[in-house]
């Protein structure tokens, strides 16, 4: 009944669009591919993976508030690939904000511990963090040094593939 109200009706309200896009039935995998996506011996390539863009925003992305707790609660819904913009920061601390806009700034070093902190609460699997890189090489270090200090042995810091094997496949999560 209400599907048919909302065919004829010109729009949704906030609660109606809610309500379709995380019903059932717009579920992106069905029963048995849920059931295989359960198999962990396929390379991570052959997954869905839930990932959040512009992750530290709480709001609009040129004016929002960035924020910490952001991470957090991306990971502890289940979001395994997060992004993080880095720049230089003041004090030899890369931060994190969206470039040329009227964002607050957040620490680097805060985001990845969090990341640590809450990363594999929601789950084992691997967290890709995809670092969309504007620091100079100084600050670079710094903040390798603080993936290194923050995930320890959970981070992958070796290459996965040979040099010369550009198109092998992922290990398996």
């Amino acid at each position: 009944l209400e599907a048919n109200r909302l065919r004829h009706e010109a729009r949704l309200s906030l609660p109606e669009m809610q309500r379709l896009l995380l019903c059932d039935a717009n579920g992106a995998l069905d029963a048995a591919a849920c059931a295989a996506a359960h198999d962990m011996t396929r390379p991570l390539t052959d997954y869905y993976i839930c990932s959040s863009h512009n992750t530290y925003l709480t709001g609009h992305q040129l004016v929002g508030t960035a924020s910490v707790d952001m991470y957090k609660r991306v990971l502890l819904m289940g979001c395994r690939c997060i992004e993080i913009d880095c720049f230089d920061g003041p004090n030899d601390e890369p931060e994190v904000y969206h470039k040329s806009t009227w964002t607050s700034h957040i620490r680097f070093k805060d985001v990845i511990y969090a990341v640590a902190e809450v990363g594999f609460r929601a789950s084992p699997y691997p967290i890709i963090i995809s670092l969309e890189m504007h620091c100079g090489k100084k600050q670079q270090a710094v903040l390798a040094q603080h993936c290194l200090d923050a995930l320890g042995e959970r981070l992958i810091a070796a290459p996965l593939q040979d040099e010369g094997q550009m198109h092998a496949p992922l290990p398996s999560p």
